[in-house]
């Protein structure tokens, strides 16, 4: 923790002398996460996105840490923060869709998705985290309207995949193979 210190030292100086330098919020974020002060991080990385509100370093440091520290009510609250405080901005629904699925809250990853669907219909990233969801929780019919969606605005090779894996939990294995095979 000598070395940790000596950071967070340098951090503060450089801080003293420009309080919005980036470089420094993030590292002191990190350096008082490393000093296991995950109260401290969380406050340097609030700074970093109340200054720089597109900075998404912060945002997924902040979710990091707090998962490493077995905080995920710590993360949830900053990003559902980050949510009220920037309602526009898709990469905190995003991160936030993302959460809930990875906490297993898909009634809630699902929500969160389809409120950004209802301004942003084709959007690809909340379209694809969608049929992820309603496949993850068996929901067939559900999961293909979402992928043809999908396909109508994202050919990428991930997403005909998708479809792929739609057609299995549809038990639809034969369309899942010719599909593939067109590939």
């Amino acid at each position: 923790t000598g070395q940790l210190g000596e950071a967070i030292n340098h951090y503060r100086e450089a801080l003293k002398e420009d309080n919005k330098h980036k470089i420094a919020l993030l590292g002191i974020g990190e350096a008082f996460a490393q000093a296991n002060n995950l109260e401290k991080a969380i406050y340097y990385y609030k700074r970093v996105r109340r200054y720089y509100p597109t900075e998404s370093q912060a945002l997924s440091a902040a979710i990091r840490h707090s998962l490493a520290f077995a905080q995920p009510k710590v993360a949830e609250q900053f990003l559902r923060e980050e949510k009220n405080r920037y309602p526009d901005r898709l990469d905190v629904s995003l991160y936030l869709a993302r959460f809930y699925r990875h906490q297993e809250m898909l009634p809630q990853a699902e929500q969160t998705l389809k409120e950004i669907l209802n301004f942003h219909k084709n959007n690809k990233d909340a379209l694809r985290h969608l049929v992820g969801i309603y496949v993850d929780q068996g929901k067939a019919s559900e999961s293909l309207i979402c992928c043809q969606k999908l396909l109508a605005v994202d050919q990428s090779l991930e997403s005909q995949l998708l479809l792929a894996d739609v057609y299995i939990i549809d038990k639809k294995a034969s369309e899942a193979i010719e599909f593939l095979q067109k590939l």
